[in-house]
Protein backbone atom coordinates (compact mmCIF):
# COMPACT_ATOMS: atom_id res chain seq x y z
CA UNK A 1 0.00 0.00 0.00
CA UNK A 2 3.03 2.44 0.91
CA UNK A 3 4.72 2.15 -2.50
CA UNK A 4 1.31 2.60 -4.42
CA UNK A 5 0.11 5.30 -2.41
CA UNK A 6 3.57 7.41 -2.42
CA UNK A 7 3.58 7.23 -6.65
CA UNK A 8 -0.26 7.76 -6.59
CA UNK A 9 0.07 11.05 -4.93
CA UNK A 10 3.61 12.22 -6.38
CA UNK A 11 1.03 12.53 -9.43
CA UNK A 12 -1.64 14.97 -7.41
CA UNK A 13 0.22 18.42 -6.81
CA UNK A 14 -3.13 20.23 -6.64
CA UNK A 15 -4.64 17.51 -4.29
CA UNK A 16 -6.99 19.51 -1.31
CA UNK A 17 -8.30 16.70 0.22
CA UNK A 18 -7.00 12.87 0.68
CA UNK A 19 -8.81 10.33 2.96
CA UNK A 20 -6.14 7.25 3.54
CA UNK A 21 -8.30 6.00 6.68
CA UNK A 22 -8.56 2.41 7.28
CA UNK A 23 -5.85 0.61 5.48
CA UNK A 24 -2.70 0.26 8.45
CA UNK A 25 -0.53 2.15 6.98
CA UNK A 26 2.74 2.44 9.15
CA UNK A 27 4.18 5.77 7.93
CA UNK A 28 3.41 8.68 5.91
CA UNK A 29 5.25 8.59 2.16
CA UNK A 30 7.32 12.17 2.26
CA UNK A 31 5.07 12.63 -1.23
CA UNK A 32 2.03 13.34 0.56
CA UNK A 33 4.03 15.68 2.99
CA UNK A 34 5.27 17.36 -0.28
CA UNK A 35 1.09 18.24 -1.19
CA UNK A 36 1.49 22.16 -0.78
CA UNK A 37 -2.08 22.43 -2.15
CA UNK A 38 -3.60 19.70 0.86
CA UNK A 39 -6.15 21.64 2.98
CA UNK A 40 -7.79 18.43 4.53
CA UNK A 41 -6.28 14.95 5.54
CA UNK A 42 -8.02 11.60 7.44
CA UNK A 43 -5.38 9.53 8.34
CA UNK A 44 -7.15 7.69 10.72
CA UNK A 45 -7.71 4.16 11.99
CA UNK A 46 -4.23 3.17 10.56
CA UNK A 47 -0.72 2.48 12.38
CA UNK A 48 0.89 5.50 12.80
CA UNK A 49 3.23 6.40 15.43
CA UNK A 50 5.08 9.70 14.45
CA UNK A 51 3.21 12.77 11.76
CA UNK A 52 7.17 13.72 10.96
CA UNK A 53 6.46 15.60 8.43
CA UNK A 54 3.22 17.16 9.02
CA UNK A 55 4.80 20.98 9.41
CA UNK A 56 4.96 21.01 5.52
CA UNK A 57 1.74 21.36 5.18
CA UNK A 58 1.06 24.71 5.35
CA UNK A 59 -2.24 24.71 3.99
CA UNK A 60 -4.06 22.11 6.15
CA UNK A 61 -7.28 23.21 7.33
CA UNK A 62 -8.52 19.55 8.58
CA UNK A 63 -6.37 16.89 10.21
CA UNK A 64 -8.17 13.95 11.46
CA UNK A 65 -6.28 11.02 12.65
CA UNK A 66 -7.70 9.42 15.26
CA UNK A 67 -6.95 5.62 15.80
CA UNK A 68 -3.41 5.58 15.65
CA UNK A 69 -0.57 4.93 18.08
CA UNK A 70 0.87 8.95 18.29
CA UNK A 71 1.97 10.08 21.44
CA UNK A 72 3.35 13.80 20.26
CA UNK A 73 3.01 15.84 17.11
CA UNK A 74 4.02 19.34 16.54
CA UNK A 75 1.79 21.54 14.75
CA UNK A 76 3.19 25.16 15.10
CA UNK A 77 3.66 25.72 11.19
CA UNK A 78 0.14 24.64 10.64
CA UNK A 79 -1.34 28.13 11.25
CA UNK A 80 -4.18 27.49 9.24
CA UNK A 81 -5.16 24.39 11.25
CA UNK A 82 -9.14 24.97 12.63
CA UNK A 83 -9.59 21.07 12.92
CA UNK A 84 -7.94 18.78 14.57
CA UNK A 85 -8.74 15.28 15.94
CA UNK A 86 -6.59 12.79 17.48
CA UNK A 87 -8.77 10.84 19.44
CA UNK A 88 -7.57 7.26 20.73
CA UNK A 89 -3.64 7.93 20.41
CA UNK A 90 -1.19 7.64 23.14
CA UNK A 91 -0.72 10.78 24.32
CA UNK A 92 0.50 10.91 28.03
CA UNK A 93 0.91 14.66 28.53
CA UNK A 94 -1.32 16.96 27.19
CA UNK A 95 0.02 18.44 23.85
CA UNK A 96 1.92 21.89 24.07
CA UNK A 97 0.97 22.51 20.62
CA UNK A 98 -2.87 22.75 21.59
CA UNK A 99 -2.55 25.90 23.56
CA UNK A 100 0.45 27.98 21.45
CA UNK A 101 -1.57 27.36 18.42
CA UNK A 102 -4.69 28.44 19.19
CA UNK A 103 -4.54 31.22 16.19
CA UNK A 104 -8.52 31.38 16.12
CA UNK A 105 -10.70 31.07 19.16
CA UNK A 106 -12.67 28.67 16.74
CA UNK A 107 -9.65 25.96 16.49
CA UNK A 108 -11.61 22.29 17.10
CA UNK A 109 -9.24 20.32 18.82
CA UNK A 110 -10.65 16.57 19.82
CA UNK A 111 -8.23 14.43 22.11
CA UNK A 112 -10.61 11.93 23.96
CA UNK A 113 -9.37 8.42 24.44
CA UNK A 114 -5.68 9.68 25.01
CA UNK A 115 -4.50 8.49 28.75
CA UNK A 116 -3.73 12.37 28.98
CA UNK A 117 -7.33 13.29 28.87
CA UNK A 118 -9.90 13.60 31.39
CA UNK A 119 -13.28 15.70 31.97
CA UNK A 120 -10.77 18.74 33.79
CA UNK A 121 -8.84 19.04 30.49
CA UNK A 122 -12.10 19.11 28.58
CA UNK A 123 -13.16 21.78 30.22
CA UNK A 124 -10.38 23.68 30.46
CA UNK A 125 -9.83 24.02 26.59
CA UNK A 126 -13.97 25.27 26.63
CA UNK A 127 -12.86 27.80 29.44
CA UNK A 128 -10.08 29.12 27.25
CA UNK A 129 -12.27 29.62 24.27
CA UNK A 130 -15.10 31.12 26.04
CA UNK A 131 -12.45 33.80 27.41
CA UNK A 132 -11.19 34.40 24.08
CA UNK A 133 -14.28 35.05 22.65
CA UNK A 134 -15.70 37.36 25.77
CA UNK A 135 -12.87 39.30 24.85
CA UNK A 136 -13.12 40.37 21.48
CA UNK A 137 -17.49 40.63 22.33
CA UNK A 138 -16.02 43.27 24.68
CA UNK A 139 -13.59 44.91 22.33
CA UNK A 140 -16.53 44.68 19.71
CA UNK A 141 -19.01 46.23 22.14
CA UNK A 142 -16.47 48.85 23.03
CA UNK A 143 -15.74 49.78 19.52
CA UNK A 144 -19.46 50.14 18.51
CA UNK A 145 -20.32 52.27 21.52
CA UNK A 146 -16.97 54.12 20.62
CA UNK A 147 -18.33 55.10 17.06
CA UNK A 148 -21.95 55.98 18.29
CA UNK A 149 -20.14 58.44 20.60
CA UNK A 150 -18.14 60.13 17.70
CA UNK A 151 -21.24 59.88 16.18
CA UNK A 152 -22.99 62.50 18.81
CA UNK A 153 -20.07 64.31 19.26
CA UNK A 154 -19.55 65.48 15.47
CA UNK A 155 -23.54 66.45 15.38
CA UNK A 156 -24.00 70.28 16.10
CA UNK A 157 -25.82 70.53 19.50
CA UNK A 158 -28.95 70.33 19.00
CA UNK A 159 -30.35 70.85 22.64
CA UNK A 160 -31.16 67.17 22.60
CA UNK A 161 -29.98 64.68 25.77
CA UNK A 162 -27.73 61.53 25.02
CA UNK A 163 -25.51 59.24 26.84
CA UNK A 164 -22.28 57.88 25.91
CA UNK A 165 -20.02 55.56 27.89
CA UNK A 166 -16.92 56.77 29.70
CA UNK A 167 -13.92 53.75 29.81
CA UNK A 168 -11.73 55.07 31.53
CA UNK A 169 -13.19 54.11 35.24
CA UNK A 170 -13.35 50.73 36.04
CA UNK A 171 -17.36 50.59 35.70
CA UNK A 172 -19.24 51.74 33.05
CA UNK A 173 -20.53 54.86 34.23
CA UNK A 174 -23.32 56.64 32.18
CA UNK A 175 -22.94 60.13 31.79
CA UNK A 176 -25.62 62.33 30.58
CA UNK A 177 -25.03 65.07 28.48
CA UNK A 178 -27.40 68.18 27.61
Amino acid sequence: MYMKLAKYVSKLPNLKSLDISGNQIKTIPDSVWDLKKLEHLNISGNELSTLDGIDRLENLVTLIADDNNISEVDLCKNEKLTHFSMQRNNFEEYPEFAWSTLISPYLKIQLDGNPCVDKEANINIDEHMEEELDEKDQFSQFEKDLEEYNDYSNDEDDGSEYEYYDYDNEEDEVIEKK
